[in-house]
């Protein structure tokens, strides 16, 4: 391997800084990987890192797809050249810079293709910042706009009061621009054309790629949209046609920052082209709001409702005179929405005030609840929530599992929340169970604590039934085995343990349990919503005996919880009782994110003769690989999620548990870009049931099919030609049930 290794200092003249970075955006980042995409729109990007005097930072840009030649250059902040590189070792056109810091201070990384402006090469990358020589802590206090925008598509970046321009046609149906924002603002995108045969679209999404703009009235040759941004960060927007061709302009303005506290009244105005103005406010589980809008205007009655971030209404109300009043009751702890409406869409002034009331725990009915004890309750419509109390002292280490009764739908969540109702944690699924469960969760200080045993939707939801509910403290006891593997880490980085066995089943995060006998007992920070103060997972064969043959090992650094850092491990794999493979942090093996550790020990006998077949080796699994082996998505009935095809990814897997007699819809719609979907439906043996590419509404996939068994099930979608296909982009996937299906009629 040819890597030039730069001595600090080295500079050469370079223009102001203005001049060299033409006034882009610069992205903050830390150590570890950033995906992004270079093309004739966007033929580099650049990212600012902090280095201490005698640190050593290692870049890497890999291309990921397409025929992309990575050139990478280091700047210092005074924009001086400290290094530049085209190919790290001959063979290859990946770039690699590794420079030593003389002096603290702010580095910039440009990414780009060789020959920057006249080049013809593009595609995807992976951009590694990898840090040593000084460990500086973590930085966990990290703006949203910080960290680069991550769309399945194609984009140029859009800031307020500039243009950006395009063109929409039958080649190109849509265009992408990307637009940053603080929670709170009142955006405002105009669209301006020409041509008279285009009729366009123009849609503001959110990071889940659901639309929050709605459509004003517009002069001939214009389209305007708006939306009050509910989060900080990055939002797509996503210019279309109906009809037509032709060249566009876009012009993006920050209209007024839109949060609103309670207790305040607020004066607003609507306009002609903005009836409906919208406000972000902050709430606690279980406080009631009181919203008021009042106009001076008695011929106008307004319109007033609160909703969340996904835009599910909580209440509204249109008033009968000139003044409107709705009331709700917050079902989790985060931002809400409030939404004015004139509905004669016409210019005049109002006043908004807000009042919240928090909930008073006291008058609630609250069972009392203490350690290692186990408690049953029903969830129905008409009792939601149940309420348990806990005393707990600093450092103690809870855990808390709630499992639906034998026969019940109920769809189990529960929330952990400190004596004031802030939530601490919250957990949904465990892996594809409808379970839930957190996991020796460190409790802050000495207190009372409530667990809020519930149901998935919590009042809004549907499901209904008994549950059990287990609270216990201290630390996890693995269950013994015939063959166990146990893996433990400091942190809250969501590492995963995964197990192959000679069947080719796979115990996982995803599949708890399989059909010879693979259990995972526990998952810790399972998708870094439920932090665990001392991480283990613990997969187990139960009995004498393991089926004979070869188990694939893996430790998988799946999900960057809170700082991308390096993360040691220790793993311990035992066959009847006996170590056989052990790995600790002594052996100075660690994981950057999206690396796994592979491991192989064979069962040689049924008596549990054994053999270590692979000591361990590190490797980078591909973008596919991680969609494919890391463990499928649970989707349940009447869920929506969305994904991303593109050349690198073009699969992604879903998984449910299914009844016998359920009647069910699939459906895989196409959001972004140009993709043309297919939705396949598969057993827990990975065996197809049924098919579809394109159901009759354009290329959208939709199939409908009877579960025959109940189990697990397994929802695969990818694009026209597969692997080969060309199509690309965002889709919706949606899961429903028909009703009345797999219920059987019994008779006294």
């Amino acid at each position: 391997m040819i890597i030039a290794i730069l001595s600090f200092g080295a500079v050469r003249p370079m223009l102001a800084q203005d001049d060299t970075f033409d006034g882009q955006s610069v992205f903050r980042i830390l150590p570890g990987n950033i995906e992004g995409n270079i093309n004739d729109n966007t033929p580099r990007w650049l990212y600012s890192f902090e280095l201490a005097a005698g640190q050593t930072a290692t870049i890497d840009m890999i291309t990921t797809s397409g025929d992309l030649d990575p050139f990478l250059t280091l700047y210092s902040e005074q924009t001086d050249v400290l290094a530049d590189n085209d190919d790290a070792e001959s063979g290859t056109r990946n770039s690699r810079i590794i420079y030593t810091a003389d002096e603290a201070g702010l580095y910039i990384i440009e990414a780009t293709r060789f020959e920057q402006i006249s080049g013809t090469s593009a595609g995807t990358y992976r951009l590694s910042l990898n840090l040593t020589g000084i460990d500086l802590g973590p930085d966990t206090n990290i703006d949203p706009l910080s960290i680069p925008p991550q769309f399945g598509v194609t984009f140029q970046l859009l800031e307020f009061e500039q243009f950006g321009t395009g063109r929409v046609d039958g080649e190109t149906e849509n265009q992408y621009f990307v637009l940053g924002g603080q929670q709170g603002d009142f955006v405002q995108v105009v669209m301006s054309y020409n041509d008279d045969t285009l009729t366009p679209l123009l849609r503001i999404r959110n990071s889940e790629l659901t639309v929050i703009s709605r459509v004003t009235q517009s002069e001939a040759g214009t389209l305007t949209v708006y939306a009050t941004l509910p989060q900080t960060g990055w939002y797509l927007l996503d210019v279309g046609r109906e009809s037509g061709a032709g060249d566009f302009t876009l012009y993006a303005s920050r209209i007024a920052d839109a949060v609103i506290s309670s207790g305040d009244t607020l004066d607003g105005q609507w306009r002609r082209d903005t009836p409906e103005i919208s406000y972000i406010f902050n709430a606690t589980i279980g406080d009631r709001v009181f919203v008021t809008a009042t106009t001076e205007n008695s011929a106008i009655q307004p319109e007033v409702a609160v909703y969340d971030l996904a835009l599910n209404e909580l209440a509204s109300r249109q008033a009968t005179d000139n003044e409107a009043r709705v009331r709700a009751i917050i079902p989790r702890s985060g931002p809400y929405i409030i939404q004015v409406r004139n509905p004669e869409q016409t210019a005049d002034t109002f006043a908004l005030n807000l009042r919240r009331i928090p909930l008073d725990i006291n008058k609630l009915k609250v069972e009392n609840a203490a350690y290692n004890k186990n408690f049953k309750g029903t969830i129905s419509g008409d009792n939601p929530i149940i309420y348990y109390r806990f005393e707990g002292k600093a450092g103690d280490l809870v855990s808390i599992q709630m499992q639906y009764a034998e026969g019940a739908t109920l769809d189990p969540y529960i929330i952990l929340t400190d004596g004031s109702l802030n939530e601490l944690a919250f957990n949904d699924n465990v892996g594809a169970t409808s379970n839930a469960r957190i996991s020796q969760y460190a409790l802050p200080a000495d207190g009372i604590y409530y667990i809020l045993a519930t149901r998935a939707g919590l009042a809004e939801g549907t499901t209904t039934g008994a549950f059990d509910l287990q609270l216990t403290v201290g630390q996890f006891t693995p269950t013994p085995g015939a063959l166990t593997v146990t893996l433990t880490w400091e942190g809250d980085a969501d590492l995963n343990l995964f197990v192959r066995s000679p069947s080719g089943q796979t115990v996982s995060w995803s599949t708890p349990q399989t059909d010879d006998g693979g259990i995972l007992q526990i998952d810790s920070n399972t998708g870094c919503q439920t932090p665990t103060a001392a991480p283990v997972e613990h997969i187990y064969w139960p009995g004498a005996t393991a089926p004979v043959g070869t188990y694939t090992i893996w430790v998988w650094y799946q999900e960057v919880c809170r700082v991308p850092e390096p993360v040691t491990f220790d793993l311990r794999v035992t066959m009847d009782g006996e170590d056989v493979l052990i790995i600790s942090p002594e052996d100075n093996i660690s994981l950057e994110p999206d690396e796994r550790y592979e491991a192989a020990v064979r069962v040689i006998e049924p008596e549990s003769i054994s053999a270590v077949v692979n000591a361990g080796t590190i490797t980078v699994p591909s973008a596919q690989q991680r969609a494919s082996q890391g463990g499928d998505t649970l989707i349940t009935y009447g869920q929506t999620i969305t994904g991303t095809i593109t050349d690198e990814v073009y699969a992604l897997f879903y998984q449910f548990q299914g009844q016998a007699g359920d009647v069910i819809s699939l459906r895989a719609e196409q959001i972004t870009g140009n993709l043309d979907p297919i939705v396949v439906l598969r057993d827990a043996n990975e065996q197809n049931l049924a098919i579809n590419d394109d159901g009759g509404e354009g290329h959208n996939a939709t199939l409908t099919y009877e579960i025959p068994e109940t189990g697990r099930y397994i929802i695969a979608v990818t694009r026209y030609g597969l692997r080969d296909g060309s199509t690309t982009g965002d889709f919706r996937l949606s899961l429903t049930r028909e009703e009345g299906s797999g219920v059987t009629e019994t008779q006294d």
